[in-house]
C-alpha cells in the first residue's frame, strides 16, 4: 500500500449475522463495509495531504436488525 494510504480495521460480531459497518472520520463518511473476513471489517483511507491533523474516527456496527454501536479512537497523522 501507498506510504500515507491506511487501512481501519473494526471488528465486529453478532450472535446472528452482523449486516454493515460504516466509518467516519468526526463527521465525515470514510466508508461503508458490507462483507467481513473473520468478523474484521477493513476500509483504506488516503491521509496523504492531511498531515498534523487529529482526527476522531468512529466505526458504527449494526446487525441485522438495526441494532448498533460504536467505538471512537483519536489519530494524529505525521509525515
Amino acid at each position: 500500500m501507498d506510504p500515507g494510504v491506511y487501512t481501519l480495521v473494526a471488528v465486529a460480531a453478532d450472535d446472528r449475522r452482523m449486516d454493515f459497518v460504516v466509518f467516519f472520520a468526526y463527521t465525515e463518511m470514510l466508508g461503508m463495509v458490507t462483507t467481513a473476513q473473520a468478523d474484521t471489517y477493513r476500509v483504506a483511507v488516503d491521509c496523504r495531504t492531511d498531515t498534523g491533523h487529529v482526527y476522531l474516527l468512529r466505526a458504527f456496527a449494526y446487525d441485522a436488525a438495526e441494532n448498533g454501536t460504536s467505538a471512537d479512537i483519536r489519530v494524529h497523522v505525521r509525515r
